[in-house]
């Protein structure tokens, strides 16, 4: 699995749900896990069939990104891999934050609850690109301003983006390698 922590700053629209993104930035074609830094503003470019219906939009002034790629064409795989993400983003913020803040998971959305109001820190989906790649992005606020609902970010938790991003690509190349591929090679089928 190929990592990488992209220096540019890019504005997250949908459209890098390709399936090349990978290839577009690295010029790779592997499994891969890219993050970035750059607002995010999706309308058009809305995947969740419910948030296309009722007219939802995807918008923050400044978010660490992530998109992963994996070869496959299966949407529950997809699933899988950006639930485990999520989680292992989840694990690291619990063990960063030294703050008197409540972490909540909701399915694929992680939120802080403060003063009994849920505000959402991070976004996601998983999908399927044409090209026979599961596609992933996971996206956390850095900045909570230009969302339409309540928000928290990574600056009220007093963590780098960056250094937070780093452990996410580490520890999620370890698992990919370690846990994943790994246990493939050394099974017998029966």
């Amino acid at each position: 699995m190929i990592v990488k922590f992209l220096d540019e700053e890019i504005s997250y629209e949908g459209s890098q749900l390709n399936g090349l993104f990978d290839y577009q930035k690295l010029k790779v074609n592997d499994d891969s896990l890219i993050a970035f830094i750059g607002a995010a503003d999706v309308k058009e470019g809305l995947i969740d069939e419910e948030d296309r219906l009722n007219q939802d939009f995807i918008k923050a002034k400044l978010m660490l990104h992530f998109i992963m790629t994996i070869r496959g064409n299966k949407l529950r795989e997809s699933r899988l891999w950006q639930l485990h993400l999520i989680q292992i983003a989840y694990n690291i913020l619990i063990s960063l934050c030294f703050m008197p803040i409540y972490f909540k998971k909701f399915g694929d959305d992680i939120f802080v609850i403060k003063e009994n109001i849920k505000r959402k820190l991070s976004v996601s989906i998983a999908t399927l690109a044409g090209n026979e790649k599961e596609v992933v992005h996971f996206g956390i606020n850095i900045l909570d301003e230009g969302a339409p609902i309540p928000t928290y970010s990574l600056q009220k938790l007093n963590i780098d983006p960056k250094e937070f991003g780093m452990k996410i690509l580490n520890e999620f190349k370890n698992f990919y390698e370690e846990d994943v591929q790994k246990s493939l090679y050394k099974v017998r089928g029966v």
